[in-house]
This record gives structure tokens, sequence and C-alpha cells, in this order.
């Protein structure tokens, strides 16, 4: 009988301290980078209608020297020239500021050169 409650005893014993501990759901971090954002346009009209708030709220969560870039794509086959193309502004999340900035400046620029083709 000593023996059966010894054998049962060294069985349990290994059985426990052979499980291992897994870490708790919360412990794990996920972490998310934004690193771009393009418009995809084929009138100018959608391009009045970005909402630069927006654009600087999906870069919040990235870290400061984090290299973003913003693109703007357009095809336009009903103007006279049937302009294509694309422009891009990049630089690091801390500069969003700077960077919408220059931007807002390319689309009012890029909205007069295709308003000139119409």
């Amino acid at each position: 009988m000593k023996k059966i409650f010894f054998i049962t005893a060294i069985l349990f014993v290994t059985l426990g301290f052979s499980q291992e501990k897994s870490k708790p759901l919360a412990s794990y971090t996920s972490e998310t980078k934004i690193t771009s954002l393009t418009f995809s346009v084929d009138s100018t009209d959608e391009l009045k209608t970005i909402n630069w708030k927006d654009i600087k709220d999906i870069f919040s969560r990235n870290s400061k020297t984090q290299k973003i870039a913003l693109t703007f794509e357009f095809d336009l086959p009903k103007s006279k020239n049937k302009l294509s193309g694309s422009f891009k502004v990049g630089g690091e999340s801390q500069d969003i500021d700077d960077l919408i900035k220059r931007a807002k400046k390319l689309v009012k620029a890029m909205t007069q050169i295709i308003n000139k083709n119409k």
C-alpha cells in the first residue's frame, strides 16, 4: 500500500510541475504603425472633401520619429488631356502639421492645373 501511495504521489508531483504556465492575454502588447495613406481620386471635387483633421488623428499613435507618407493619386480620363499621376509628401510623425500644410498646397495647385485642362 505504501508503494502505491508513493508512486501516485510522485506521479501527481511530476505532472503538476511539468505543466507550463502561460502568460495572460493582457500581458501581450500589440503595436500598430500606420506609415502611409493614399488618396485615389477621379475628380477634383473628391480632393476638396479630404478631412485634414482625420489625417492628423490617423498618424497620432505612431512614434514621433516614425517615417510617414501622404500620397495623392489622380486619374482623370474625362479631362481634355486625360491627366493621371500622383504626388507624395513624406516626413516624420512629429512633423505632421507641416506635412499637412505642404499637402494642402500641392492639392490646391493640382486642382488649379486640372481645372485648366478641363
